[in-house]
C-alpha cells in the first residue's frame, strides 16, 4: 500500500524559519514555497501527501493537485482542523498513513484512530536533514558560501565591465 501523509499546512510553515518570515510579507509565496518543497519530498519518497490549509475569508481557495501532492483549503469560516480529522477518519484503515501537526487535538485524535503522528517541528527538521548532502563524511548545505558568492560576483563584474566598454 502506498505511503500517505496528511499535513497541517500553516502549522508546518511556522516551523520552517524561512517560510515563517515569508508568511509575514506574502502568505501566498510562503504556501507556494511549501507546496514546491513537499511536492519534491513526496516524489523523492514515493508517497502521497495531502496538505491542508485554513480557507480565506476573502476568496474561495481552489484545491490543487500535483503528481504526489494534493492541496486542500477548508471553506471559510471552517478551520483546517475539522477537515484534517475528517480525512483521518476516512483513511484510518490505511496502515501507511501518518499525520503531521503540532496541534494537540489533532495529534490526540490521530492516536485515538491508531494513526501514527509526528509534530510539525520534527517533520521540518527531517526535511532539512534530507536536504543536507553528505560529502566525505562532512555535512554541507548546497547553498553558496559568502566567499563563493564574492568570487562569482568578481568574475561576473569583470565580464560586465568589459561588455560595457565594448558598447561605447
Amino acid at each position: 500500500m502506498e505511503r500517505r501523509m496528511i499535513i497541517d499546512g500553516y502549522n508546518l510553515i511556522f516551523q520552517i524559519p524561512e517560510l515563517r518570515r515569508w508568511l509575514e510579507r506574502d502568505m501566498e509565496a510562503a504556501r507556494n514555497a511549501l507546496i514546491r518543497q513537499l511536492s519534491a519530498y513526496a516524489l523523492k519518497n514515493e508517497m502521497k501527501i495531502t496538505l491542508v490549509f485554513d480557507g480565506d475569508e476573502f476568496q474561495d481557495m481552489p484545491q490543487q493537485a500535483y503528481p504526489h501532492l494534493q492541496v486542500i483549503y477548508s471553506h471559510f469560516p471552517e478551520k483546517a482542523d475539522p477537515l484534517i480529522k475528517q480525512l483521518i477518519s476516512q483513511d484510518r484503515e490505511n496502515d501507511s498513513l501518518q499525520i503531521v501537526s503540532s496541534d494537540k487535538e489533532i495529534r490526540e485524535f490521530a492516536r485515538l484512530m491508531s494513526v501514527p503522528e509526528m509534530t510539525s517541528q520534527s517533520f521540518a527538521l527531517m526535511i532539512q536533514a534530507e536536504n543536507t548532502v553528505q560529502y566525505n563524511n562532512e555535512s554541507f548545505s548546497p547553498e553558496m558560501t559568502r566567499e563563493e558568492a564574492a568570487r562569482w560576483m568578481t568574475l561576473f563584474s569583470k565580464d560586465r565591465g568589459e561588455d560595457q566598454e565594448e558598447d561605447k
